[in-house]
């Protein structure tokens, strides 16, 4: 067996443990590793609502990814400084070390593992076509995959641009620098699809109501993590905390909070 048929055979095995509602480790009784106020640098893109985002009204970032690190560091007794960063500098500047962690929602690949560890998974999302309210062209993933003059909009250096790039091959491919300029790309015309997940498009749904739908049917399924440095001595305190946040219903309190809707039907 190669390194990436293990991979992908432990993902798939994380996966159905998520879909089955099970955690993915053993019931945790034991004290959580107490870090000792250590900073942990931690980088953000804030773009990508309900994750991480700049609120507009306030100025300030907030969503997902913020309540669960201030709850990891809570529990494990760390303080994270934040720092921004494009989506497309993540993977690379915590592979080098700059950051000691980042969660953007954040696909677990084998390609991405060579760089960085993953803690383990704490959610899964579908990717799936995402068009104009009013888009009569698209009605399903086969006709759309049949009409290569439709084009393509997706996250550069994401996993929906790696999907747009295998499955939609032959369509016009744009690469964004974030999700909200996707977003735009597709309602101005400039795209006929962008390619995302259950929960950026609930998120771009709210920020665009009534102005976007998506597909039925999905294209591929992701484990989400966050991600540290290779051997990072945080990987294991940060699992058991989220393992811990999962059982005693942290974790979906958070979920209820920001991306309740996440999951769609068909």
């Amino acid at each position: 067996m190669t390194q990436r048929q293990l991979y992908t055979s432990v993902m798939v095995g994380m996966l159905a443990l998520l879909l089955a509602g099970c955690p993915a480790a053993s019931s945790n009784s034991t004290p959580l590793p107490d870090l000792g106020g250590r900073i942990v640098k931690v980088a953000m893109p804030n773009d990508y609502p309900p994750f991480d985002y700049i609120n507009p009204q306030t100025g300030q970032p907030e969503g997902w990814d913020y309540d669960v690190i201030a709850e990891l560091a809570r529990r494990l007794n760390f303080v994270p400084q934040y720092e921004t960063v494009t989506f497309a500098q993540l993977i690379d500047s915590v592979s080098a070390g700059t950051y000691d962690l980042a969660s953007n929602g954040i696909s677990q690949t084998y390609q991405r593992s060579l760089k960085v560890d993953f803690s383990r998974p704490y959610m899964i999302v579908r990717q799936r076509l995402l068009v104009r309210a009013d888009e009569s062209r698209v009605e399903t993933l086969v006709q759309f995959k049949a009409d290569t003059t439709l084009s393509v909009g997706a996250l550069t250096g994401s996993t929906n641009y790696d999907t747009a790039a295998s499955f939609l091959d032959g369509h016009p491919l744009t690469g964004y620098d974030s999700m909200d300029q996707a977003i735009v790309a597709l309602l101005t015309g400039q795209v006929d699809v962008v390619v995302a997940d259950d929960v950026a498009f609930y998120a771009q749904s709210d920020l665009h109501p009534n102005q976007i739908k998506h597909v039925p049917g999905v294209l591929y399924g992701d484990l989400l993590g966050m991600i540290m440095p290779k051997g990072s001595d945080l990987v294991a305190p940060i699992s058991l905390a989220l393992t811990a946040m999962e059982q005693d219903g942290t974790l979906q309190a958070f979920n209820d909070k920001w991306i309740s809707r996440s999951v769609i039907p068909g």
